[in-house]
């Protein structure tokens, strides 16, 4: 298998959903807010709820 069709299956791997429940424990133990953590990235805070709640398009 070619790498770049090994990087495209793991791609799909991932488990979005855990990633943004621990994105969000993570968020909430060091003490910062949505819109902090959207100022620093420079997302909005909607992307960052979705992100956090399973929302997709």
């Amino acid at each position: 298998m070619r790498y770049e069709e090994r990087e495209f299956i793991t791609m799909y791997q991932i488990d979005y959903t855990n990633v943004g429940k621990r994105m969000k424990t993570l968020r909430k133990q060091a003490g910062y807010t949505q819109e902090q953590i959207a100022d620093a990235l420079d997302v909005t805070v909607a992307f960052i709820s979705n992100i956090e709640n399973d929302f997709r398009l």
